[in-house]
């Protein structure tokens, strides 16, 4: 009867294994980098600001609880046989304001949508997260998210499809009074 065990292999040998099997597997997948373009990630400016008042009519800066920005989308994207995924940090900084000035927090939603090579949306979801301010009233949230566009199976003599062409767009999720506020800001910094 043989019975099998694990053998130690001493730091060089190992080496020498780890190589061989680094080598054994870049000859499988063919060693070749899949150069297809990522889709492109863009923030709207005139949705990626979103001030929060206190309830009741004022407006001015003594009624904010909190204002944040999507400042910064990075991302990149690997594609397998179904389509692509998209690896994204959406940052998110945010600051309390006079009525908020003793906030731990502050809720946030956004959105992440997918448009198509025509500027089609075709897929869309919300996003809630938590701005938690420090003691003097800053926050920053690095959110990561993961985002999957399918694409067509192509024919054994079509080029493979890519979607370079598609966009994924950031922007909180405003009520229109919201929207309406930060035009008004826009226009009055110009």
């Amino acid at each position: 009867m043989t019975t099998l065990a694990p053998r130690r292999a001493g730091g060089a040998a190992l080496a020498v294994l780890a190589a061989g099997i680094a080598l054994s597997l870049a000859a499988c997948s063919g060693g070749e980098k899949d150069t297809r373009a990522c889709p492109h990630v863009e923030i709207v400016e005139d949705l990626s600001r979103l001030v929060k008042f206190r309830d009741g009519p004022g407006r001015d800066p003594s009624d904010v609880l909190y204002a944040a920005r999507l400042d910064d989308a990075k991302s990149s994207c690997r594609y397998d046989k179904g389509g692509v995924t998209v690896d994204m940090t959406a940052t998110i900084t945010g600051q309390r304001g006079r009525a908020g000035a003793k906030l731990p927090a502050g809720a946030v939603t956004y959105f992440v949508a997918i448009t198509d090579g025509s500027k089609n949306i075709i897929a869309k979801r919300d996003f809630t997260s938590r701005l938690l301010f420090s003691d003097a009233g800053y926050a920053r949230l690095d959110d990561e998210l993961e985002q999957r566009v399918p694409l067509p199976t192509p024919k054994p003599t079509d080029p493979l499809p890519t979607a370079g062409d598609h966009t994924i767009i950031l922007g909180f999720q405003l009520t229109p009074e919201q929207i309406d506020f930060n035009e008004k800001q826009r226009k009055l910094e110009q």
